[in-house]
């Protein structure tokens, strides 16, 4: 009999082990970031379908890349903030960073920024002047969850250029040359030496303007400029649109739409499109394996759908497989909107290869549509 009450116990006991163990990680799990659930409370605050309206836009002072905080909240008189009632080492009422990273929802790489982009009659270019930028779009939660810190990031390295005391990003298309600046980062710049030749800095801006300009970045550039005192021409200046090419699309067979599918092949390659000239100015950049096609299409069509061809480019055949170089929108029968269309909407067009010399019926073609820029 006692033999076998002290196994109940022990039963018991590990009973209550186990469960003070699984809410434990239950507690964890609801919180902790790297959990799909801690995610999703973490995200909860997050409001994607809200229409943009100008209303909404604001600008605030460029500050230094965000300080993480990976540590536990200390009060003011030193100890630490734990003066509610949850199981945590912190006050929910504090202000706090969450102990994660950065997140970046979009980032737009290797940006030229060069007296190439100047449109319109105010602003005079800097010859040889030439900035590579790179923006993200970045965002952090507080461990209220009430409140989130949406941020655009810029990163420059310059050439040719010195004395910038200017550098901000606005709103325009490609050929629009506007005064409405979106993201400041003058005031970060300043306090650098003016020969600087890089510059690193982030900018708080509202939810509204940061979603604008994940979904739309063909709506948005960066601008350079000497300007301030001393400066004779304050005109001068270097541009470059956030959104002016669409690199390495995938090209393959199986994107094929019927009739035109109906020789299967290996063929496989690369497709990037390159807007110049204040969108005067198209640059193809396409290679393919597997047979060697004879004309290359840029075509309006969504994915799964056969469209019209709007951009011939097949005199810019370099070599077999291979489409490389630029054309005027007058040798390609476009206008500056038309430029503006597929930069804002890139993902109704498509890449497509063929052979000339037979009928559709037998087509040897390859496709590559262009990927939705935005979520």
């Amino acid at each position: 009999m006692m033999k076998n009450l002290s196994a109940l116990v022990l039963l018991l006991s590990c009973s209550v082990t186990v469960i003070q163990a699984a809410a434990a990680v239950e507690d964890t799990t609801n919180d902790d970031p790297r959990t799909t659930r801690g995610n999703v409370r973490r995200n909860n605050n997050m409001n994607y379908r809200r229409e943009l309206t100008d209303s909404f836009f604001s600008v605030a002072p460029a500050t230094a890349p965000p300080a993480i905080f990976t540590g536990v909240v200390v009060a003011a008189g030193g100890a630490r903030g734990d003066d509610d009632d949850d199981d945590d080492d912190d006050d929910d009422d504090d202000a706090c960073v969450d102990p994660l990273d950065v997140v970046v929802d979009r980032a737009i790489d290797n940006i030229q920024v060069s007296s190439d982009g100047i449109v319109g009659t105010n602003d005079v270019g800097i010859p040889f002047g030439l900035a590579i930028a790179n923006v993200s779009m970045n965002f952090q939660p507080f461990c209220n969850e009430d409140v989130t810190r949406f941020m655009v990031c810029l990163s420059t390295v310059m050439y040719n250029f010195d004395g910038v005391s200017v550098l901000d990003i606005r709103r325009g298309f490609i050929n629009e040359e506007t005064d409405v600046v979106s993201a400041n980062f003058s005031p970060l710049l300043l306090s650098t030496p003016t020969n600087a030749t890089t510059f690193n800095g982030c900018v708080d801006v509202s939810e509204d303007l940061w979603l604008d300009m994940i979904r739309n970045p063909d709506n948005f550039y960066i601008r350079a400029s000497p300007g301030g005192a001393g400066v004779v021409a304050s005109n001068l200046a270097i541009r470059g649109q956030l959104l002016s090419s669409f690199r390495n699309v995938p090209l393959d067979n199986d994107q094929v739409v019927e009739p035109f599918n109906s020789i299967d092949n290996d063929s496989v390659g690369r497709g990037s499109l390159y807007v110049r000239g204040g969108g005067d100015v198209v640059c193809f950049d396409v290679t393919l394996t597997g047979y060697d096609p004879d004309i290359g299409y840029l075509n309006r069509g969504a994915a799964g759908t056969n469209g019209v061809v709007v951009m011939d480019f097949t005199s810019t055949k370099s070599g077999p497989g291979r489409f490389m170089g630029c054309m005027t929108i007058e040798e390609l029968g476009l206008r500056s909107s038309d430029v503006v269309e597929l930069l804002a909407d890139g993902y109704l067009y498509y890449f497509s290869m063929h052979l000339a010399d037979q009928p559709p019926a037998f087509f040897r073609t390859t496709r590559g549509q262009i990927p939705n820029p935005g979520f």
